[in-house]
């Protein structure tokens, strides 16, 4: 046990992390980052000691490389070494039958929105992902699979990403040309109001997708 100020602990804590991006965490860093953060806790603290910072972090280490083996359905599949780009994309894809659409599971249960909520407290980044492929669609973001997916997954599942910071304003591609959830989803009401309540501003949407169409020519 090394006596060293606090300050210094959460310094030696920051750098022994995963990253923050959700591209840069791969399975070998997570158990990197948990042996790591032991072999720091033998050196900071007394075997007596408990509950300290580290011991929380392990922990989440721990739920995470459990969840990531757990939604591994593009993972074992394409093996890109990217378990997070793709965890919440299985996770939102159960019982949708689109073409393209892959997932571990058939059913959602409220132990799948407890894996989510887990996943987005870990990496919040996981929300940014664009791994998602449906039909022709392409860089499909978590929210926009869970709106595809609607009848399968429950309404307060999508309300509660868009609470904790899933971008509505995000575009993805059908057929190589920008578009938003919004534009093809135009007509389901329960979405569109979703949106609406959380402030979406569908003015701000349509120039921003102009803006992008016009450079894109």
């Amino acid at each position: 046990m090394i006596e060293l100020p606090f300050d210094t602990h959460a310094l030696i804590h920051d750098y022994l992390k995963i990253p923050k991006s959700y591209h840069s965490i791969t399975s070998l860093k997570i158990k990197e980052s948990y042996v790591n953060h032991i072999n720091l806790k033998t050196i900071l603290y007394s075997k007596t000691q408990n509950e300290t910072f580290i011991d929380e972090y392990t922990k989440d280490l721990h739920v995470l490389f459990t969840l990531v083996k757990k939604y591994s359905c593009y993972e074992t599949k394409y093996k890109m070494n990217e378990p997070i780009s793709s965890i919440l994309i299985d996770l939102l894809c159960t019982g949708c039958t689109l073409p393209y659409a892959e997932s571990t599971y058939s059913v959602f249960t409220e132990n799948t929105f407890d894996d989510l909520k887990e996943i987005i407290r870990i990496v919040p980044d996981s929300l940014n992902s664009q791994f998602g492929h449906l039909r022709c669609r392409y860089l499909l973001s978590p929210l926009d699979i869970a709106c595809y997916n609607h009848r399968n997954i429950p309404l307060y599942v999508i309300k509660y990403m868009v609470k904790n910071g899933a971008d509505m304003y995000h575009f993805y591609e059908v057929n190589g040309y920008k578009t938003h959830i919004l534009q093809e989803m135009n007509r389901c009401e329960t979405i569109n109001h979703i949106y609406i309540q959380y402030g979406f501003d569908m003015n701000k949407m349509q120039e921003q997708l102009a803006v992008w169409h016009k450079s894109y020519k």
